[in-house]
C-alpha cells in the first residue's frame, strides 16, 4: 500500500488515513476516508482498489469488483486492482475469471510474489499441481521469508505424493514461523504416511498446543495412534473432535471402528447409528454395523444391514461387494437353520 504527503484538504490526506485504519482493522472507517478521497478525486485509482480491498474483508465482493472496475478504468496499468478482483471472483466461484486477471496483474507485474500465490491456489483447485509448482517456486524467488509459499508448496508435493519434499518445505515454514499449526498438521500427516508414527505424533501434539480447537489435528494424530496400536488413545483423539464438531462423520465412522476392536460393540452400534443420521446412504456403515450385530449373535438385524447395504452398493456398481454379501446373508440364513 502506497503513502502519499498530501495536506489535509487533499485527496491523498484522506487515503493515507484510509490506509491507516486499514493496517489498525478498522475498515468501516478506511472505507468512509477513501470515499473522502474519491470525493476529492474522482480519478485516484489506488483509492478505489482500497477500498475494494476493504470491501472484500467486510465479504461485500460486488462492491469490491466494482471498485477495482473503475480503479482499472482510471489506470489499466493497476496491478494490484487487476489482482484483487481476481481473488473476489475467485470467492464468488467464478475462476476462470479470476485467472485471468492474475495473469494481467503478472503481466503488469512479472514481479508481483502475491499474484503467483494467488495463481497457484486456482492452480491447486483445478489439480494442475505442476503449473501450481512453478508459480510458488517464483514466489519464494521473490520473497524467500515467506512461511506461506512454503507451505503451500509443502501441500503440492503432498498432492504429488513426494512426502520427503514436503516434510523439508513444512519444516521450512515452521522455521520462519513457528506458530504455523497448519503446517504441523500437514507435516505429521506426513510423517504417519512415511511410517514415522511417533514423530507424527510430536508435530500433532504441538499443533493441538498451538491451537486446541482444530478437529483435524485430534483427527490426524488418531490415526497415528490406530497405526501404533493404541486405540484407546485414538478413541479420545476422536472424542475431542467430535466435540469441537459434532457432524464429523469420520469421526464417529472412525471411532466406530476402534470401539469393535476393542470389544466396546455397543459403543460402535451408537457411532454406526450416529454416522447413518449424518449420511443415510453410507453403504459401508451398514456392513459394518451388521458385521457387529452378526459378532452379537443379532443375525436378524445383521441380514437386515446386510441387504440395506447391498442395496446401497448395488447403485454404486460395486457388484463384488453385493456378491460378497449376498453369500453371507446366505450363509446366515442356512446356519439360522440348520
Amino acid at each position: 500500500m502506497n503513502y502519499f504527503n498530501f495536506l489535509p484538504n487533499d485527496a491523498g490526506f484522506y487515503y493515507n488515513e484510509g490506509i491507516g485504519a486499514m493496517q489498525a482493522d478498522n475498515i468501516r472507517d478506511a472505507i468512509g476516508y477513501f470515499n473522502e478521497a474519491i470525493r476529492l478525486d474522482a480519478y485516484f485509482s489506488l483509492a478505489y482498489t482500497n477500498r475494494g480491498v476493504a470491501y472484500t474483508r467486510l465479504g461485500l465482493l460486488e462492491n469490491a469488483i466494482t471498485d477495482f472496475d473503475q480503479a482499472i478504468l482510471c489506470d489499466s496499468n493497476n496491478s494490484m486492482a487487476y489482482n484483487n478482483r481476481g481473488m473476489s471472483y475467485l470467492q464468488l466461484a467464478q475462476p476462470q475469471k479470476a485467472i485471468q486477471d492474475i495473469h494481467q496483474a503478472i503481466a503488469l507485474n512479472p514481479n508481483y510474489a502475491d499474484a503467483y500465490f494467488n495463481r497457484s491456489v486456482i492452480y491447486c483447485q483445478w489439480q494442475q499441481f505442476q503449473n501450481a509448482m512453478v508459480d510458488l517456486n517464483k514466489v519464494i524467488t521473490l520473497k524467500p521469508n515467506d512461511s506461506e509459499a512454503y507451505y503451500q508448496r509443502g501441500n503440492v508435493y503432498r498432492q504429488l505424493e513426494q512426502r520427503q519434499q514436503a516434510i523439508e518445505d513444512y519444516n521450512q515454514a515452521i522455521r520462519l514461523n513457528p506458530s504455523f499449526f497448519e503446517a504441523y498438521v500437514n507435516r505429521g500427516s506426513s510423517y504417519g504416511v512415511l511410517g514415522n508414527y511417533q514423530k507424527a505424533i510430536a508435530d500433532l501434539t504441538q499443533a493441538i498446543a498451538l491451537n486446541p480447537d482444530f478437529a483435524e489435528a485430534y483427527m490426524v494424530r488418531a490415526s497415528s495412534y490406530e497405526l501404533l496400536g493404541n486405540f484407546q488413545q485414538a478413541i479420545e483423539d476422536y472424542s475431542q473432535a467430535i466435540a469441537l464438531n459434532p457432524n464429523l462423520v469420520e469421526a464417529y465412522n472412525n471411532r466406530g471402528r476402534d470401539y469393535f476392536f476393542t470389544d466396546n460393540f455397543q459403543k460402535a452400534i451408537a457411532d454406526c447409528n450416529q454416522v447413518l443420521l449424518l449420511a443415510p446412504n453410507s453403504a459401508a456403515v451398514y456392513q459394518n454395523r451388521g458385521i457387529i450385530y452378526y459378532q452379537l449373535g443379532n443375525n436378524k438385524q445383521a441380514i437386515t444391514d446386510f441387504k440395506k447395504a447391498a442395496i446401497l452398493f448395488e447403485k454404486e456398481g460395486e457388484k463384488e461387494f453385493v456378491k460378497q454379501l449376498q453369500e453371507l446373508i446366505d450363509s446366515i440364513k442356512e446356519s439360522s437353520d440348520s
